[in-house]
């Protein structure tokens, strides 16, 4: 995957968490990558889907409260 392609966007569906999903799987291990400057955008993005897939998530996947 080129991160140069990766577009950040809302998530508005269950495809594209299906595809946020896929980015955040592929660049789990992003600190990994040697050259810094890559290294940091591929963290940025992870960081931005992440949070995106997480608040999609939590509106579409609510865990009820305990009684």
């Amino acid at each position: 995957m080129n991160i140069a392609e990766i577009k950040i966007k809302p998530i508005t569906n269950e495809q594209e968490f299906e595809e946020a999903s896929q980015i955040i799987d592929t660049l789990i291990d992003a600190d990994l990558i040697q050259d810094p400057i890559e290294r940091k955008a591929a963290l940025d993005i992870l960081e931005a889907i992440t949070i995106l897939a997480y608040e999609y998530e939590k509106k579409h996947y609510s865990i009820p409260k305990p009684d």
